[in-house]
């Protein structure tokens, strides 16, 4: 009886621990979204697109950095790091409830290999050097365009820009 009473206080104590835990982890801001929603409101409002957009819930990795049009620069820079307090390791995805179902088009995959898709996909936060960005590629049939945002750690956006523009070929 003594061994059940012990199973059920540690269970217990477990389970508020790791409530705690999560209560914790939702201060964070979720920057994939803040990138996305500015995107979709202010560069969408600027330069639109004719088409309707694919869009993922889900949040894609980038290999490098490049954004020299940012304030501070970078180069091409590789060695990035997933950022640590990314709401992407909560298990949290785009909320694409509140889009313009006109503008956007909700996918589960988005087919990359054609030059006649138009999507935009969000990658996941990166940090390099204390700094954190969020990259969003948009593909417009074999148009391709990235813009970089960089937050601070408060959620808030302190820099962004479009960060590249190329043409995607594809031979047959």
């Amino acid at each position: 009886m003594k061994n059940m009473i012990n199973k059920k206080t540690l269970t217990l104590i477990i389970f508020f621990l790791s409530t705690l835990y999560c209560i914790a982890q939702s201060h964070e801001p979720f920057l994939e979204q803040i990138a996305f929603d500015f995107y979709s409101t202010n560069i969408l409002a600027k330069t639109p697109i004719k088409k309707r957009i694919k869009i993922s819930k889900e949040l894609n990795s980038i290999y490098y950095l490049d954004a020299d049009c940012l304030i501070n620069k970078i180069h091409n820079e590789k060695n990035i790091d997933k950022y640590q307090n990314s709401k992407y390791f909560d298990g949290y995805q785009l909320d694409l409830k509140a889009i313009d179902k006109k503008q956007f088009r909700k996918v589960k995959k988005i087919n990359k290999s054609s030059n006649s898709e138009v999507f935009v996909e969000v990658s996941i936060a990166y940090e390099f050097n204390d700094r954190v960005f969020v990259v969003i590629h948009e593909f417009i049939e074999s148009q391709g365009k990235k813009y970089t945002f960089e937050f601070d750690k408060n959620g808030n956006i302190i820099d962004w820009c479009k960060s590249s523009e190329y043409v995607q070929l594809q031979f047959e």
